[in-house]
């Protein structure tokens, strides 16, 4: 199986690297995309709001109804995948292998579209991000070779 027309992504919550040209002869080329990090504490107040009850006069605490830093991730799911899609459309890769954190990998399942999902070749549970540039690609070959065997 050639795989010089493949991209590659290690993925996190707020931060992926993408290697293009994955084994070609030119040479592989790591792009990073990243987030701003931000903490709960950055988004949320420090204390919860408080309320009247409906009946009678105490008062109780307010839960925040969402976790703004899983909205974050997300989001940096969904702007990764606009990322891919116009490349993936302007036929800069034909296939794709995707690894990540597992929550990250099922943010991206629930953003890609039907015809990124399609070009997947190699799906992994594993967080690359960490790894240096030079190591990365080798790691990923590896898995695409241990894949197709």
């Amino acid at each position: 199986m050639a795989i010089r027309d493949t991209w590659a992504i290690a993925a996190n919550g707020g931060r992926a690297k993408i290697v293009r040209n994955l084994g070609s002869e030119s040479g592989e080329r790591i792009d990073a995309f990243k987030t701003e990090h931000t903490k709960a504490g950055d988004l949320m107040t420090d204390r919860a709001g408080r309320t009247f009850s409906t009946v009678g006069k105490s008062r109780s605490a307010l839960e925040p109804h969402s976790d703004p830093v899983r909205n974050n991730e997300r989001l940096f799911a969904e702007q990764l995948t606009d990322y891919l899609l116009k490349h993936f459309t302007d036929k800069q890769f034909g296939s794709l292998v995707v690894t990540g954190a597992p929550r990250t990998l099922g943010d991206l399942r629930a953003a890609f579209p039907t015809r990124l999902t399609d070009s997947i070749i190699v799906e992994a549970d594993k967080d690359y991000t960490q790894l240096s540039d030079h190591e990365l690609p080798g790691k990923i070959q590896a898995l695409v070779k241990q894949a197709t065997t």
